[in-house]
């Protein structure tokens, strides 16, 4: 479901990996997010990674 954002920019890569899957349907609205752990494994980025762009 997701693409790994480039090495460069990860964070920004990340947001807009999000972005993009809202605008193309594969994620709906009111939809949860994904936990933390499932999208830092399925993208291959660290956890903190994830959580500096999605905090709680």
């Amino acid at each position: 479901m997701w693409t790994r954002p480039p090495a460069s920019g990860r964070r920004s890569g990340l947001e807009q990996a999000l972005r993009d899957a809202i605008r193309t349907g594969r994620l709906a609205p009111h939809t949860r997010m994904p936990a933390t752990r499932k999208l830092d494994a399925e993208l291959g980025l660290s956890r903190g990674t994830v959580q500096v762009r999605f905090p709680r």
